[in-house]
């Protein structure tokens, strides 16, 4: 009898380990159930937050800065230079060109040629020597 009760002893006290741990066991998994529950409840608020994010829409650009104030331009002087191609002088400054200034067939001096009677001619070919 006395083996038997140390035996039970013994089985006693494996059962009261096994009871500690199982314990132990329940505080982490009510502790870890807990933890979850926040982080899922935390997703959840980031998810709604970043959907209202997409669906608004951005504020408007800016306008933009205004433009600085620029005096008006100033009128032309009373002088001319008469060296500057872009400013064209006045019609009643500069007479029109005489007939005998004016251009005829581009500038080509045809006086000097002989009328020739209007005679065709034609030249002979020669070979290479």
């Amino acid at each position: 009898m006395a083996d038997l009760a140390t035996k039970f002893e013994g089985f006693e006290s494996m059962m009261k380990q096994v009871l500690d741990k199982i314990t132990g066991l329940e505080t982490w998994r009510s502790t870890a159930e807990e933890a979850t529950g926040r982080l899922l409840a935390q997703s959840d608020r980031m998810a709604e937050r970043l959907l209202r994010l997409e669906t608004t829409t951005p504020p408007p650009p800016p306008p933009p800065p205004p433009r600085p104030f620029t005096a008006p331009p100033q009128p032309p002087s009373r002088w001319i230079n008469l060296f500057d191609l872009n400013v064209a002088p006045q019609q009643e400054m500069r007479p029109s060109a005489s007939t005998w200034e004016r251009p005829h067939g581009h500038r080509i001096a045809n006086h000097h040629r002989d009328d020739g009677a209007c005679s065709v001619e034609s030249h002979a070919q020669t070979g290479v020597p």
